[in-house]
């Protein structure tokens, strides 16, 4: 059965029973900090921090080529993503913007880009952010309070087209 996993310095490293591939992903300055790695019709993604830019990108797998795009280039964003798709295929990442100390998600649309929006900005949230998305495409995200010191569950309704907040755990 194989394995995935990411290394330090932007490198993706996939193991099999028999041998192992590596092959650098991105290199331009310190980036790879982070690391969320997700599989797409057999094919590895990344959303990871680019210290050097303090940005969030996202680097996928097409063509034999490795291919790199900024999600979200605002200064000091980009800690802890989670990377994930929905059912056509287009990548989300939920993340933490540590200059504003919000959480935020984005969603990839492959024609027009990037956008994203601001899932919850009140006190100091969002890191070690964990998303899934459900059968219905809509975005479920896991998250750390620290101003509460408490794990949070943020769920996004499409008919509102809010984000609703629940406390799991703040012993």
């Amino acid at each position: 059965m194989p394995q995935n996993s990411i290394r330090s310095g932007g490198s993706y490293t996939l193991y099999t029973m028999v041998d192992s591939v590596t092959a650098v992903v991105d290199n331009a300055g310190d980036v790879g900090k982070y690391a969320s790695l997700a599989m797409w019709d057999g094919k590895p993604h990344i959303a990871y921090l680019d210290e050097t830019n303090d940005n969030l990108k996202y680097a996928y797998f097409a063509d034999d080529l490795w291919h790199t795009e900024v999600v979200d280039g605002t200064n000091s964003t980009g800690a802890y993503p989670s990377l994930a798709f929905n059912s056509a295929g287009f990548a989300r990442v939920s993340y933490h913007d540590f200059e504003n100390q919000d959480l935020r998600y984005a969603i990839r649309n492959p024609v027009t880009g990037w956008g994203s929006m601001v899932v919850v900005s009140a006190g100091r949230v969002g890191q070690y952010s964990s998303l899934a998305v459900d059968s219905t495409d809509l975005p479920h995200i896991a998250y750390f309070d620290e101003d509460n010191d408490a794990v949070r569950y943020a769920s996004f309704d499409f008919y509102s087209g809010l984000w609703t907040h629940n406390i799991i755990d703040d012993d």
